[in-house]
């Protein structure tokens, strides 16, 4: 089966390199962004320069295969012309951002490897500056979740064609004594995509998730932080200078990269927007994988990531445990 990934800059390239790896030969890569066209993955990875000016209904008129893609554009011409799709939907207008949500992997009927989502809003410690995400949190549920996807909504989602990682919003009801469901959130695209890819890099062999197999989450605990640079996240004339990323075995490992390419010495930053991608840790506790996600930040030495990143994991867990849902 062949792939064709297409991402909007760099933030399915770590996924396509997983799946290149897997399948050689067999998987077509895409950026729609210039600079990171030129520069991301640079010796890493084999990237296809596709004409911006067509649409994407006519850059896919002759493809088959399936097609993995955070554009909703894209989206919309795969569903149109019938491919198998992982793509991107628009989540409702006017959805606010909100800190605790549902994540799974929907495959057709069901949610697959449920668990709750904890998210830190705010790139910069302290939930100050940019209102992004600062970092995202996975628990392992123990087989007991909300309905976070109604009957309606799956069928929505299945008539779509849709495929892949969904968040759907949660809020509690004191006075129902119950978790109460919202905005929907399916695809790459929503809380930076990152959710998606911390539940993917656990998995042994990426493509047999996307053929059909249940993920599954490794440990009880996910705590995912981005690393970045400036400018990042506001955007400038001159694009960062390369710098070198002087990472052990170890390091590499808990990594998921974007912005990121292979010079003379080594692995170095690409000098695309300073979203450099990221870093990873695990455990049995809270605290184990957040003391993990730190051991690898640190050793990248990003100058912006959260050190409190998983801080609402605590409180959150603790609320879990006495409504009995833990």
């Amino acid at each position: 089966m062949s792939y064709w990934v297409v991402t909007r800059k760099t933030g399915l390239l770590h996924l396509a390199s997983w799946l290149a790896k897997e399948l050689p030969g067999q998987v077509r890569v895409t950026t729609l962004h210039e600079r990171a066209e030129k520069q991301a993955w640079r010796g890493l990875l084999v990237k296809e320069r596709v004409d911006v000016r067509r649409t994407p209904a006519e850059l896919l008129a002759d493809f088959t295969g399936t097609l993995v893609t955070d554009d909703r554009r894209w989206t919309a011409a795969a569903q149109a012309k019938g491919l198998r799709c992982f793509g991107t939907l628009a989540e409702p207008e006017g959805a606010s951002q909100s800190e605790f949500a549902v994540g799974g992997w929907w495959d057709g009927g069901k949610l697959a490897a449920g668990h709750w989502l904890v998210v830190d809003w705010g790139l910069w410690p302290f939930g100050l500056g940019p209102r992004l995400v600062g970092g995202v949190s996975l628990v392992r549920s123990g087989g007991k979740l909300p309905d976070a996807v109604p009957a309606g909504v799956g069928e929505v989602l299945d008539r779509a064609g849709f495929r892949g990682y969904v968040a759907v919003d949660m809020r509690w009801d004191g006075e129902a004594g119950g978790w109460l469901p919202g905005a929907i959130r399916p695809g790459w695209g929503h809380f930076g995509g990152w959710p998606a890819l911390a539940l993917l890099h656990d998995c042994v062999k990426v493509e047999a998730v996307l053929g059909g197999e249940a993920p599954a989450l490794g440990y009880a605990v996910t705590v995912a932080v981005p690393l970045s640079s400036p400018p990042y996240p506001f955007s400038a004339r001159e694009a960062p200078e390369p710098a070198p990323l002087e990472l052990d075995a170890a390091t590499q490992a808990g990594l998921v990269f974007c912005d990121v390419a292979k010079g003379r010495r080594g692995l170095e930053t690409a000098g695309v927007d300073g979203n450099l991608g990221l870093a990873l840790g695990r455990g049995a506790s809270a605290y184990s994988a957040r003391q993990a996600v730190g051991a690898v930040a640190r050793a990248v030495s990003a100058p912006q990531w959260r050190p409190d990143a998983g801080g609402l994991l605590d409180g959150f867990l603790l609320h879990l445990e006495q409504t009995g849902w833990l």
